[in-house]
């Protein structure tokens, strides 16, 4: 049996035998290939589907509050949202507000109900879309008056011209317009700043300031 001399190059024949015999190099057969695509995460529909729901969820929330007090013959109604981040309300009393017209503080507590969360325009948007929609009235739309027969064309009024000449202006005529009656709700929602009092340890009046979700529904009588 010949001994292949180390010092010399292998030969074709002999680096076929020695590739083929390696247990490292794997064939194209050995594994699959997953040709398809990754999955597109569609970012800006997740981000308004969460924010949809979770707007829901605080809405389902105050609907109650504005209705219990819509049965009590009142329609005004004013609630201050605190953010889960911010537990201004166990620190005092809210001020700033006539008795009369105080409003009922809610505090949240979702994880997601932060002060960063709520100073986005497109969560108080949402949010004050759904408490009017689902307050609201559906809106009603006054029928067409009656149009009058037309009377005789009146004579056309004539004007001079460059030439000389005088020219005809037809006679103008107005239309009736539809008059349209929306729901008598209004709904403000905007995030502000409240401020709650609270007395020391050593006897002195002390005020906090908190930023807050204010939402505002008055219900006109006419």
């Amino acid at each position: 049996m010949a001994v292949m001399d180390e010092t010399r190059l292998p030969t074709y024949e002999e680096s076929n035998r020695l590739d083929n015999s390696s247990p490292c190099i794997a064939s194209s057969d050995d594994y699959e290939i997953d040709w398809k695509k990754p999955k597109r995460f569609r970012i800006r529909i997740e981000l308004n589907n969460s924010r949809l729901q979770h707007v829901t969820a605080v809405c389902s929330k105050l609907l109650p509050l504005v209705k219990s007090r819509v049965k009590s013959g009142l329609g005004k109604t004013t609630i201050v949202m605190l953010p889960s981040d911010d537990s201004a309300r166990t620190r005092g009393i809210l001020t700033g507000y006539e008795h009369e017209d105080l409003p009922l503080v809610v505090q949240l507590g979702g994880p997601a109900d932060t002060v960063e969360f709520w100073r986005q325009n497109e969560a108080l948007s949402m949010l004050q879309g759904q408490i009017f929609d689902a307050l609201s009235d559906d809106e009603v739309q006054l029928p067409a008056p009656t149009v009058p027969e037309p009377a005789a064309a009146p004579p056309m009024r004539r004007g001079s011209s460059w030439f000389g000449r005088r020219r005809s202006q037809p006679a103008q005529s107005s239309l009736p317009k539809l008059t349209t009656i929306r729901s008598p709700v209004e709904v403000k929602v905007l995030l502000d700043h409240v401020f709650f009092r609270a007395e020391t340890e050593y006897g002195l009046l002390e005020t906090t300031e908190s930023r807050a979700v204010i939402v505002k529904v008055n219900v006109s009588e006419q």
